[in-house]
């Protein structure tokens, strides 16, 4: 997945945006790859002059040779944070209990020592502002658990610059990039955009080398199906592991479900994730957010929405149980079809899988049985754990879309192994993208007219 940071691309476009408000200028003279001067020093990084810039291979990279006229400061940096926390009252809270404010700003001053960070820095929360949350979230949540486990400063400094820069790649590609929504072409512009960033990271000499490793793998995961290798974390170095539980904290709160969850609401998350990841880091990361659990709003609201939310729990339950059926079949025969051979990272998903329904009881009988009793009597006491098993199930629901991308992916495989089984994957994926439509955000609460019938005693049938 080579990049070559020699060729302009959809960052020079951004520059000559923001010239318009903040002047960019050429800070040496612009030559191309042949050598002939594309824009002198002092020149504006216009419309026009990015336009001609974009014809040709440049010399250098294109950040070392413009300026901002404004950048975004340590203070700056810093008030970031302030209105970060400002906004998520959760993550105000844990910095009043947890945070180390003279920490947050000495992260900052090390920030601004970085004049090419400082730069695409500044760039990134300006064009791209709705990708900021992220970077701050993983910045400072990740210095959060670095102090808990003791690590020494200039590992810190690391964790906290590479959440600063991880989406930064993200500049460098076209718009419709960002939002792929199933375009191969797009999908795989988006997948670089680590590569991209981390490109970057090697470019600027005043950073540690192992900051561009973070970056890197920021959207890894357990199973191997992460982007952009698609490495599974587990033999990863501490600092990495604890950058991808970052993402995958920001992930679980704003991704997986149709409303984002407060961080105190993801506990029964952090309980599963820290049997798949590294269990030091995420012991750490529920420490920090076990005191701000709250309830959604709909288990406070009337009997009447407190029983259509856990009637939708056993809508969603009774599609989870049998997906979760389909994967263990149609994985049996693919591991006696293969034994492993180039369906690793499915072999993978699917004991992530096994896990997360072990770990957290999601799909257990005691577990319906219970959620039966709370519906039929409209128990409002046991709200908290209703709010539990929405989120295992969302979680759940997650991992099992990825299992059926992959064996869609391996449907279409010309491995001899594969083609002779084709016909229970292809019967397993039509069963699996039938639940999927069952399941889709619309039918989390029920409609009013929607009526379910459960028979626990079929349900747990072979």
């Amino acid at each position: 997945m080579a990049y070559d940071r020699f060729v302009p691309d959809e960052y020079t476009r951004r520059l000559a945006q923001i010239n318009q408000s903040n002047p960019v200028m050429a800070s040496v003279d612009i030559y191309n790859s042949a050598g002939a001067l594309l824009a002198g020093k002092g020149t504006e990084i216009s419309a026009s002059v990015a336009d001609k810039i974009l014809k040709h291979r440049l010399a250098a990279a294109l950040e070392e040779q413009v300026a901002l006229t404004r950048s975004i400061s340590a203070d700056e940096l810093f008030e970031e944070f302030q209105n970060f926390f400002r906004c998520n009252d959760d993550c105000e809270r844990i910095q009043q209990v947890h945070g180390d404010e003279a920490l947050l700003r000495e992260m900052c001053q090390a920030y601004a020592g970085h004049p090419l960070l400082v730069q695409k820095f500044t760039v990134f929360a300006t064009e791209l502002r709705t990708e900021l949350p992220r970077s701050l979230f993983c910045a400072w949540f990740g210095l959060l658990l670095c102090k808990r486990l003791k690590l020494p400063l200039a590992e810190c400094r690391q964790v906290f610059l590479a959440a600063l820069l991880q989406d930064v790649g993200l500049l460098h590609l076209a718009p419709e990039a960002l939002t792929p929504q199933g375009d191969a072409r797009l999908i795989k512009m988006y997948r670089s955009h680590p590569v991209i960033a981390a490109a970057f990271a090697k470019l600027v000499p005043t950073l540690p080398r192992e900051v561009a490793e973070l970056i890197q793998v920021h959207h890894e995961n357990f199973e191997g199906t992460g982007i952009p290798f698609a490495k599974a974390v587990q033999k990863m170095p501490l600092l990495a592991q604890l950058t991808v539980a970052c993402n995958l904290i920001f992930d679980c709160q704003h991704g997986i479900a149709d409303r984002p969850f407060l961080l105190g609401q993801l506990l029964p998350a952090l309980r599963v994730y820290s049997t798949l990841y590294n269990r030091a880091v995420f012991g750490e990361a529920f420490v920090l957010v076990s005191h701000t659990k709250a309830l959604l709003p709909q288990l406070q609201d009337t009997p009447e929405r407190f029983r259509q939310f856990v009637s939708a729990l056993l809508f969603r339950y009774a599609f989870l149980v049998n997906w979760f059926k389909e994967v263990q079949v149609v994985t049996v025969k693919i591991w006696e079809a293969t034994k492993g051979k180039h369906t690793g990272a499915l072999i993978n998903l699917a004991q992530s899988i096994r896990i997360t329904v072990s770990s957290s009881g999601v799909l257990s009988e005691g577990m319906v049985r219970w959620v039966s009793h709370v519906e039929e009597n409209v128990l409002r006491e046991a709200a908290e754990e209703m709010q539990d098993i929405y989120l295992l199930q969302w979680i759940l629901e997650a991992l099992l879309v990825r299992f059926m991308r992959c064996l869609e992916s391996l449907e279409q495989s010309s491995d001899p192994a594969i083609k002779e089984i084709q016909a229970p994957i292809t019967k397993a994926l039509r069963a699996m993208v039938a639940m999927e439509k069952h399941l889709r955000p619309q039918s989390l609460t029920l409609r009013e007219e929607e009526e379910v019938t459960f028979n626990l005693e079929s349900l747990f049938a072979d």
